[in-house]
């Protein structure tokens, strides 16, 4: 018996729920995959190349919920929140005897997509995407009149770290991003909403929800995870950011101890905790390190308990099929992923307190500025933006093209025009020129930094129509996301 038989045997001992990696599949199907020689699971192949990838090493550098650079080395980052996903999913799934290795990768992927500071730095660059933030006066002076997209997309890090994993990471010659499995893909995707808030609609993003193939494999019309590890992780991402964010603001003193003990159900957990020294005996140095884990503690039981009777239930009924696992519902009681009252408790506390801190809000601001900044200077001039974007860009730009003649091209150009309200417009000869240009007809290959040799007058009046270019600002996010915290400053202040 060789090692991947191994592993599948050791699978198949597993919860009946529990995914099996030999029923995964990923877009390239790999040789000793295929023929049962891999000395992996496909789920832990998946999980050790996304913790080899530069995305993941980005982490350390990005906002958690306080800025990953200034302050204390001690607070939260991304990766560090990370991390903690990784090891509550997993205590999770031990005791529900699930697939450890698929939490692991999915938990492990689960923010790759995340912009530098924060939610805040999500919600300008979406803003940027779906036309809700304004374009950069300059711009406004260039064309005339205030633009928008003429296409209109989102951004949203679990949609982008698929995007990353799936498409935008170098690994192979034969393929885009890391060949993930589609399983570990749609955990990722479905750790927090699919749909824009408060809607019954979908992030937009085009080589996702306009994929039919995407859609398929990632099952876009379930709201959760088809696996019980894709649930598992939503999960024990909720309780890793608000016991730690909570756990930050007690070091920190935007909370006091006393905000915490004060209610009778945080005492409660702390009372049936019998590891614990009784919480009157606590010095109030010890306090931080003593209740947190003992709340980690007894989310976790919860969320055990809860599940397990409800999976039990799903797998001896008529419709299970084994080799076929799709759950159609969110396995907990409520939809609200933890409805216990001490954790509610500590969500109330971290959205009334922590959130509208005098520190939060300024740093919010400061990274927003930040962003802001670049997407000002890369939309009002296009010979600032890094190359590699440039290549980026031409690349998808050359994709959308090659299937139209010049006449058509043209026709799409002009009719970007009636939305400027400038006297310098594009010429036919400048139309044919970019046209010629995107789809290579005068090169073998478009070489990089070849946009630079255009005519800088050309440049100069196709600059408006780049700034509504779905694809172009979908290429300014992933660069701009794609940064840490402190790349992110020091480009800004560069300008």
């Amino acid at each position: 018996m060789n090692t991947y038989e191994r592993i599948c045997n050791y699978e198949k001992k597993l919860h009946p729920l529990a995914q099996k990696s030999d029923l995964a599949e990923r877009k390239e199907p790999l040789y000793d995959e295929r023929y049962k020689t891999a000395c992996r699971s496909l789920f832990g192949r998946d999980r050790d190349r996304i913790i080899f990838c530069s995305p993941f090493r980005r982490l350390m550098h990005k906002t958690q919920l306080y800025v990953s650079f200034g302050l204390s080395e001690h607070n939260r980052t991304r990766l560090t929140h990370t991390v903690e996903v990784v090891q509550i999913s997993r205590a999770i799934a031990k005791g529900l005897n699930m697939n450890e290795e698929l939490v692991e990768a999915i938990a492990y992927g689960h923010d790759i997509g995340h912009a530098p500071f924060g939610h805040a730095g999500e919600r300008l660059i979406n803003g940027y995407l779906n036309g809700q933030e304004a374009m950069p006066h300059r711009l406004t002076e260039m064309a005339g009149k205030q633009l928008t997209p003429i296409k209109l997309t989102n951004f949203k890090h679990n949609f982008q770290s698929v995007r990353i994993l799936n498409d935008l990471e170098i690994y192979h010659t034969y393929y885009n991003g890391l060949n993930l499995t589609y399983t570990v893909l749609e955990g990722i995707l479905k750790h927090t909403s699919i749909y824009m808030k408060d809607t019954i609609s979908q992030y937009l993003y085009p080589d996702i929800t306009d994929n039919d193939n995407m859609k398929n494999k990632l099952f876009l019309n379930n709201e959760f995870s088809i696996s019980v590890e894709g649930q598992i992780v939503a999960i024990a991402d909720e309780i890793a950011q608000v016991t730690h964010d909570i756990n930050d603001a007690l070091r920190m003193e935007m909370l006091k101890i006393e905000d915490i003990t004060k209610f009778d159900e945080i005492k409660k957990v702390f009372s049936d905790d019998k590891t614990r020294i009784p919480l009157s005996n606590i010095k109030p140095d010890f306090f931080n390190a003593q209740i947190m884990p003992s709340l980690l503690n007894h989310f976790i039981v919860f969320v055990i308990n809860e599940m397990q009777p409800r999976l039990e239930k799903l797998s001896k009924g008529k419709n299970f099929d084994k080799s076929n696992i799709i759950l159609e519902n969110w396995i907990l009681k409520s939809k609200d992923k933890i409805n216990d009252p001490a954790f509610n408790i500590l969500k109330q506390l971290k959205h009334e307190v922590v959130l509208n801190s005098f520190y939060v809000i300024r740093m919010d601001n400061k990274g927003l500025k930040n962003i802001r900044k670049l997407f000002d200077e890369y939309l009002t001039n296009i010979l600032q933006v890094p190359d590699s974007v440039l290549d980026n860009y031409f690349e998808h730009k050359n994709i959308e093209t090659k299937h139209l003649d010049l006449v058509q091209f043209s026709k799409s150009i002009k009719g970007n025009e009636i939305h400027f309200d400038i006297k310098n417009k594009l010429t036919d000869k400048d139309i044919e020129v970019f046209y010629n240009f995107i789809i290579g007809k005068n090169e073998k290959k478009r070489t990089e930094n070849s946009f630079r040799l255009l005519s800088y007058d050309l440049i100069k009046k196709l600059q408006p129509h780049f700034a509504i270019d779905s694809i172009f600002l979908r290429s300014i996010a992933d660069h701009i996301s794609g940064m840490t915290d402190f790349d992110c400053q020091k480009e800004a202040n560069e300008f």
